[in-house]
């Protein structure tokens, strides 16, 4: 009977201890489980009608705070995609856009100064598609009306074609094309900005451009011919030397064409007064050169005047001129280009 009674009483210990374990499992606190990162924020959506944009900020106790900085964020996401470099275009555009050699030159020249700018078009258009909290961060899905894009690079295109158009009236077909150099050569600015913003639209619109109208062709065939016969003589103090010839081969890296102390077949003279500083320092020369130059046209009326400054180094003398005078001469001919082009 003993024997029994230890079994018995084993047994209603260990249910006692069963149930104090589901007892203490059932009143202990579920633990939380962190919730996933939606797919978004990884693989952002694709289609054709928006372009997407992610941002992310750190929470802060103002949770507003910490979502305007993840909306410029993605923004900005958007704003980098829009900034793609268009390396090429199909076989259909280039016949589009082809120019003549020369005046490519100086088209590719003015393409570095002339920007088709894609942040304000997203800051003002962009809207909020989703939000998301998580543990330490907040996410932000920006879009962009792909079509609302479209719309204003063809409207931009539009006021380009309408600057064109008035250059295009302007042009008087009775005088030399080198007499109104003034006026055709800023055209070129324009024609550079127009084929960057077709670019663009080309890119966004799966292959769609606004074709060139007539007069638009007509202001790039005038251009075009300007260039071949603009001539602008180079000199210093009359005589031409080593800056001289840099200058002339900077300009005509540049699509323009330099004639050196040639006053007779130019349209404009360019007047160079350099002056040199010599040091020598530990065995290495240092040159230091300051140009001051006048550009003239032929009736000697002073039309605009630059000055530039550069410095060569070597370990001869002859050599740091050199690299003093590359230096100015690039400097030198940047500012003279932008002035000649309308974009000073």
């Amino acid at each position: 009977m003993k024997l029994h009674g230890t079994f018995l009483e084993n047994c209603i210990k260990l249910s006692l201890l069963s149930l104090i374990v589901l007892l203490s499992a059932c009143s202990s606190a579920p633990k939380k489980v962190e919730q996933a990162l939606p797919e978004w924020v990884t693989f952002p959506p694709q289609n054709e009608q928006f372009i997407y944009g992610v941002g992310s900020a750190e929470i802060v106790p103002d949770i507003n705070s910490s979502f305007d900085l993840a909306t410029k964020r993605a923004n900005l996401d958007i704003a980098n995609q829009l900034k793609v470099t268009i390396q090429s275009v199909n076989f259909e555009n280039s016949q589009v856009y082809r120019f003549d050699t020369q005046q490519e030159q100086v088209m590719q020249s003015l393409s570095q100064f002339i920007r088709v700018e894609t942040n304000p078009i997203t800051l003002e258009s962009t809207e909020t598609d989703q939000r998301f909290v998580h543990t330490h961060y907040v996410y932000v899905l920006q879009r962009l009306d792909r079509q609302n894009l479209i719309q204003q690079l063809k409207s931009k295109i539009a006021s380009v074609d309408k600057n064109i158009l008035n250059i295009n009236n302007t042009i008087q077909y009775d005088r030399l094309l080198t007499e109104q150099w003034s006026l055709l050569l800023p055209a070129l600015s324009l024609l550079s900005e127009r084929r960057k913003l077709n670019e663009s639209l080309s890119l966004y619109s799966k292959g769609e451009v606004i074709q060139r109208p007539q007069y638009v062709l007509k202001v790039q065939a005038k251009t075009a011919q300007l260039i071949r016969d603009f001539r602008i003589a180079i000199d210093k103090d009359g005589f031409a030397d080593e800056l001289s010839q840099e200058v002339g081969s900077v300009l005509s890296k540049k699509g323009l064409t330099p004639s050196l102390v040639s006053y007779a077949s130019s349209n404009l003279a360019l007047s160079l007064k350099p002056s040199y500083e010599y040091k020598t320092q530990k065995q290495r020369h240092y040159v230091f050169i300051n140009v001051n130059a006048s550009l003239m046209n032929n009736d000697q009326i002073t039309l605009a005047t630059w000055s530039s400054s550069a410095r060569g180094i070597s370990s001869s003398q002859e050599q740091a001129t050199i690299m003093a005078n590359q230096e100015v001469a690039e400097n030198l001919v940047e500012k003279i280009f932008l002035w000649l082009t309308g974009q000073e």
